[in-house]
């Protein structure tokens, strides 16, 4: 979470959406913090010298809508579903692009996960898995296609990523020492989830097979 709030504090600001933000939608109050400003003088717009002196001891946020602020809510978020909550409206995040898998359910109640993934990648047994981690024999074969797929993505999208990486560095001269450090790394890393993918697209073609099959 710490990630993706850093992340989205990297939108840039403007100037005429934050007015629209801290703007009382029916009184047409404006909230924006005034440039320069005395805690002993009436700040802009007629306001009381208290107000700017709450002001200066409110808790600072800059994702969190300033109305959601009010109730001294900062920019601490633990659950995808708060960030998404409290955010300003001029940050569009749709949850569905973002890479997090929450751990409670809307509830806030702890959320068990299936580990049939690694079951299967640890036993390779059709039936078993479907016995063992409560899923429909008829749905393992298209759970595990479905996995099979996104370990294929990952990995070619990290080697897409290392091979354009190295173009740049080419095409910049970047210096060897430096570069050959972190494309090692960042090799290794690659090489692991291609490994992982061929062996786990390897096991789900003996699916139907009598050691998949067998119990």
């Amino acid at each position: 979470m710490q990630a993706l709030a850093a992340y989205v504090m990297q939108h840039p600001a403007d100037d005429v959406q934050q007015l629209q933000e801290q703007t009382l939608p029916l009184s047409g109050l404006c909230l924006a913090k005034p440039r320069q400003s005395s805690s002993h003088e009436a700040p802009e717009g007629g306001l009381p010298s208290l107000l700017a002196s709450l002001r200066s001891r409110a808790t600072p946020s800059m994702l969190c809508s300033p109305f959601v602020a009010l109730s001294g809510k900062g920019d601490a978020f633990d659950r995808l579903a708060e960030l998404l909550m409290c955010l300003q409206q001029r940050l569009q995040l749709h949850p569905n692009a973002l890479p997090i898998m929450n751990d409670t359910d809307w509830r806030g109640m702890p959320l068990l996960l299936n580990a049939y993934v690694v079951d299967y990648f640890m036993h390779g047994q059709k039936r078993a898995l479907a016995r063992d981690n409560g899923i429909l024999e008829g749905d393992v074969w298209q759970l595990l296609k479905s996995v099979t797929g996104i370990l294929a993505a990952i990995a070619n999208a990290l080697r897409s990523c290392i091979d354009e990486d190295e173009d740049a560095a080419d095409g910049n001269g970047a210096g060897a020492g430096g570069a050959a450090g972190g494309g090692a790394s960042n090799e290794a890393v690659v090489s692991a989830f291609e490994a992982l993918s061929a062996e786990f697209a390897e096991r789900f073609r003996d699916i139907n097979g009598p050691q998949a099959a067998r119990r």
